[in-house]
C-alpha cells in the first residue's frame, strides 16, 4: 500500500517557502515607524533642567529611565514599552519621557543647572539597579513609586500606566497623597 501525503521534510520546505515573502513584512509594535518613516528613540537627557522647564510649561511629569548600554532589560524597557508609548502618541499630553545612560558617564546638567556626570546624578537618586524608572516633577521630586528592573513583563505596562497617571495627577494638583 502506498502512503498518501507529504513527508515531514517536504512540509518544512513548503512552509518555509510560503512564509518567505512574509518575513520582510512582519512588523512588531516596536518596529513601527512614525509618519515620516523614522522609528522613534527615547531621547537621552543631557540637560534635565531644560527638560524640567519643558515639563513645567506643559504641566507634565517626567519619566526618567536610568539605563546602561550593557543591560538587556534596559533595551527591553525601551523597545517593548517606551518606544511604543512614543509611537502611539497617547502619552504626549501625559508625560515627558527621557533616559539617562549611566555607564556612558557623560556631562550632564542637573535640576539646579549644575554640571555633573550621569553616574553622579544616578547616585543622588540612589539608583543602583538598571533599568530604574523615576517619575519626577520639574524640581526633581519623585511623584510615584519608582520601578526597578522588569521582573513581570506581562504586568509592567499596567504598572507603568498606573504610575504615569499618579504622577500626572500630582503635577496637576488632582491628588495630594504621598507616593
Amino acid at each position: 500500500m502506498r502512503e498518501v501525503g507529504c513527508k515531514p521534510k517536504y512540509l518544512k520546505v513548503l512552509a518555509f517557502a510560503l512564509a518567505l515573502p512574509l518575513l520582510g513584512c512582519a512588523e512588531t509594535e516596536a518596529d513601527a515607524v512614525d509618519d515620516i518613516g523614522i522609528r522613534p528613540r527615547v531621547e537621552q537627557s543631557r540637560d534635565i533642567r531644560a527638560d524640567a522647564q519643558l515639563a513645567q510649561t506643559h504641566k507634565l511629569p517626567i519619566l526618567l529611565a536610568f539605563t546602561t548600554d550593557y543591560c538587556d532589560y534596559c533595551e527591553q524597557l525601551e523597545e517593548d514599552f517606551l518606544q511604543p508609548m512614543l509611537i502611539s502618541g497617547q502619552y504626549q499630553d501625559k508625560i515627558l519621557i527621557r533616559k539617562v545612560v549611566v555607564d556612558a558617564s557623560y556631562r550632564f546638567t542637573d535640576f539646579d543647572g549644575n554640571a555633573t556626570y550621569t553616574d553622579q546624578f544616578a547616585n543622588r537618586y540612589k539608583v543602583r539597579l538598571y533599568p530604574t524608572v523615576l517619575f519626577l516633577d520639574s524640581q526633581g521630586n519623585e511623584l510615584a513609586e519608582r520601578m526597578v528592573g522588569i521582573n513581570t513583563p506581562e504586568f509592567y505596562g499596567g504598572y507603568l500606566d498606573q504610575n504615569i497617571d499618579t504622577a500626572l495627577n500630582r503635577v496637576r494638583g488632582h491628588n495630594q497623597l504621598n507616593p
